[in-house]
């Protein structure tokens, strides 16, 4: 579970909704529907019209609760919004600071050091993979990509390992018209899921938790039925499964998705 440790910026991601063709995209994803299942209108307005709660922070007994079901909690930033919005402009100082805050308030509330950390919509630089290598994480999940690796750039080494998201999201599938909510389980399957490479999905807690969880059901009953070992990527990474070899990154649009992510460079990476 990668929680965002700060405020809850929700209402300053509405500001994509300006964005050509985003009302039509988002329309398919049931956005009625999302708002019952947050309680109404409110949170789509934190950190604009309204004052942010904090996520993490503001809900520690949540995150004990998620740990001591013995599940690792990472971080997912400070602020998911300015983080999304902004990484590229933030000074080195900024992105220490965000860190350290985020691994001030974890340790606050669980007590230990978080050995994960992935960057918000996937927007993630070479500058940021540096600064994370100060912090000592067991792994990190910062991107998009088709196999775990380590990242290098002109015969500069990193020495954490990338567990990058090898499949679409439910959302992307849907907000393109790729599949419907009634069939886009089968999609991902048949289409994305193979039995000889990593499957690493992402689950978001603001669809197939709070709105359609019962996409996730399905997801977990068709693994099951298929004969797949469903895992969390620490056992993924504690088993050395899935472990590539070297490669750069770079950025791109995936499909689906708005704006630029960041890519593993290489489809396999170099031994």
């Amino acid at each position: 579970f990668y929680v965002v440790m700060g405020p809850d910026t929700m209402g300053v991601h509405l500001k994509r909704l300006r964005k050509k063709n985003y009302w039509k995209r988002i329309w398919r994803v049931n956005p009625l529907k999302l708002v019952k299942s947050y309680g109404g209108l409110s949170p789509f307005f934190y950190g604009t019209l309204l004052p942010s709660p904090k996520v993490g922070q503001g809900h520690p007994e949540v995150v004990r609760e998620i740990a001591a079901r013995g599940n690792e909690v990472g971080l997912h930033s400070y602020n998911h919004a300015h983080w999304a919005d902004h990484h590229d402009l933030m000074t080195d100082a900024e992105l220490r600071r965000d860190f350290e805050r985020c691994i001030e308030i974890y340790g606050g509330i669980l007590g230990t050091r978080p050995r994960t950390s992935a960057a918000p919509n996937w927007r993630c630089n070479w500058r940021i993979l540096q600064i994370e290598e100060e912090f000592e994480f067991h792994y990190l999940s910062d991107m998009r990509g088709v196999s775990a690796f380590y990242p290098e750039r002109g015969g500069q080494r990193l020495r954490t390992l990338q567990v990058p998201q090898t499949l679409p999201t439910t959302h992307e599938c849907l907000q393109d018209g790729r599949a419907t909510k009634a069939n886009v389980i089968e999609f991902i399957f048949d289409r994305h899921i193979r039995p000889d490479r990593l499957n690493v999905f992402t689950i978001h807690d603001w669809l197939e938790g709070l709105s359609d969880p019962e996409l996730l059901e399905e997801l977990l009953q068709r693994a099951g039925d298929s004969g797949y070992d469903v895992v969390d990527l620490a056992q993924l990474v504690d088993r050395q499964e899935g472990r590539g070899g070297f490669s750069d990154i770079t950025t791109g649009a995936v499909q689906g998705g708005i704006g630029d992510v960041s890519l593993q460079e290489s489809g396999v990476g170099r031994a």
